[in-house]
């Protein structure tokens, strides 16, 4: 009698979660599809003192403004300052 109930067991354990493991998939691939439509990204960056990498994940668009703004400074930053003074 204990095995038929422990085989019981099991068996609906297995098929409850056999039926939660479908609707996420189902729903990663949904997800999945709509970062690859954003170009989604994820990459590790190593942050100045510590050993531990960052994951970051950022967007087509995004990379995209970062990299614009990074041009503005480096204009900025690289202008003839000359002294004054001598």
């Amino acid at each position: 009698m204990k095995k038929i109930i422990m085989c019981l067991l099991a068996l609906t354990l297995t098929a409850c979660a056999s039926n939660d493991n479908n609707e996420l998939l189902a729903s990663n691939d949904a997800d999945t599809n709509r970062k690859n439509a954003e170009g989604y990204q994820c990459k590790k960056e190593k942050i100045t003192g510590s050993n531990f990498p960052r994951k970051v994940c950022t967007t087509a668009a995004e990379r995209r403004a970062r990299e614009i703004k990074d041009q503005e400074e480096l204009k900025r930053g690289t202008r003839n300052n000359i002294p004054q003074g001598y």
